[in-house]
């Protein structure tokens, strides 16, 4: 049975909203080693990727688009979440 595009965004939108209050909870626990940070940081890499994939359709973009936009979500993130362990 295919699922319809819509569905799939629904579902999507779903997920963005869980993660989005998932992150939210995560603020105030104090992890060891700032790891809470790292995790809110690869949840916001993780929502990227999907708004980038599927709401601003780039997954039926030219695949080198999809490699671009998907290298720079992820070394973003590596940056950001790197520069926070090196201070």
């Amino acid at each position: 049975m295919m699922v319809s595009q819509k569905r799939i965004l629904d579902l999507i939108w779903l997920v963005l909203v869980i993660a989005t209050l998932g992150s939210y909870g995560v603020v105030g626990v104090n992890f060891a080693g700032g790891f809470g940070f790292a995790f809110i940081i690869l949840i916001g890499v993780i929502k990227a990727f999907l708004i980038t994939h599927y709401f601003m359709e780039v997954d039926v973009a030219p695949k080198v688009w999809k490699v671009i936009f998907s290298a720079l979500i992820i070394t973003a993130g590596l940056v950001i979440i790197l520069l926070h362990f090196a201070a």
